[in-house]
């Protein structure tokens, strides 16, 4: 390589670039992925702009198209990352943390163990990212203060509480046996005890000959600092998990898509997602002529006497549109509930075997 190439290089890697797009997440993966193209669709529909949708199915999108769809892929981008980040805090420790600090959230993890719990949450929080903005939000707010919190403040506080026992030759058993303690008279008995165990002989006696101007020791204040200090940021923590506890089972509660996973990883059944179709899948299920006509040739051959060449033209005419409001009518029971790009393809699939009426000859 030469040297402008490589200075060119160096400059190119310092910068914060979008190109190419995460593994993944460029749109003609998504676009084979299920999970993720039935999330696509969701945004679609949400952005209003099925007809995009519409015409990307049909393979005819229009000028303006390709930056809409851009848009809307860093858009599907950003709460995918966003949603897996999200979902890697919630941990069974984390989750029984904030049921023991929620008692409406305790519900929800004895009923399904902290797995089950982590599961159906987990199973619906990319959905919810698209389809309940606001909840997801929120959720994924609070565990990121959380996380915040302990490797911040809260770390802080450990950090100087240890430097401190370090210092006085205090053992960290020591001193939380001690604060422990109920009682407040015995606990302070109890830290005193430690205090004095760090004031030696040599410190009293400077202090007593100086009148006190000298070698004042401050053990117990700052011990008492330090397990005050330790209660507070332990009360700030619960009251984050209790707030944690009470989004989650709010979202149990009120959202109907996480309602239905609770509901189905109680009784056992499949994940409501597991019927959702991508776009693959909902297209590789659209119309095919060949296989139609193959059906139609089929039913004509198993009609009993007269048999099928001796009916009328009328009772012909019948026994087409039965069998493609039958055709109609199995396709879209296969796709019930199949999300998005599963109605897209089923309203082309109404449309296509409609028009095409006359060639399931009679």
């Amino acid at each position: 390589m030469g040297i402008l190439d490589s200075v060119r290089k160096n400059i190119e890697e310092k910068k914060k670039h979008t190109t190419p797009a995460v593994e993944g997440h460029a749109l003609a993966e998504v676009l084979k992925d299920k999970s993720k193209s039935d999330l696509f669709g969701k945004l679609l529909e949400r952005e209003g702009k099925k007809d995009l949708g519409e015409r990307l199915a049909k393979n005819e999108l229009e000028e303006g198209d390709v930056e809409t769809l851009e848009e809307l892929r860093k858009t599907l981008s950003e709460k995918i990352t966003r949603a897996e980040e999200t979902e890697k805090l919630l941990t069974k420790e984390s989750v029984i943390d904030f049921a023991r600090n929620n008692p409406d959230f305790e519900k929800v993890v004895n009923q399904l163990t902290p797995e089950g719990a982590i599961k159906v949450i987990v199973s619906q929080l990319k959905e919810i990212s698209i389809t309940d903005e606001d909840r997801f939000n929120t959720i994924a707010s609070l565990l990121k203060s959380k996380e915040s919190y302990r490797n911040g403040g809260y770390k802080e506080t450990e950090k100087e509480v240890e430097e401190l026992l370090n210092k006085k030759g205090i053992t960290s058993k020591e001193f939380q046996d001690a604060i422990a303690i109920e009682d407040q008279n015995k606990k302070e008995e109890a830290l005193k005890e430690l205090a004095n165990r760090t004031n030696t002989f040599f410190k009293r006696s400077l202090y007593s000959l100086s009148s006190g101007k000298w070698g004042k020791d401050t053990t117990l204040e700052e011990l008492k600092e330090s397990a005050e200090s330790i209660k507070n940021s332990i009360a700030n923590l619960d009251t984050v998990s209790s707030s944690i506890g009470l989004a989650l089972f709010m979202s149990v509660n009120e959202n109907k898509d996480i309602r239905k996973a609770y509901s189905n990883e109680l009784t056992g059944e499949k994940s409501p997602n597991e019927s959702k179709k991508g776009f693959k899948e909902a297209k590789n299920e659209a119309y095919d002529e060949t296989d139609l006509k193959k059906e139609w040739e089929e039913l004509k051959k198993k009609q009993p006497n007269p048999g099928y060449k001796n009916l009328d033209i009328g009772r012909k005419e019948a026994l087409r549109g039965r069998f493609i409001n039958e055709q109609v009518k199995a396709h879209k029971d296969s796709n019930e509930g199949g999300g998005f790009w599963a109605r897209i393809f089923q309203a082309f699939f109404e449309k296509k075997i409609e028009d095409n009426r006359e060639k399931f000859e009679l």
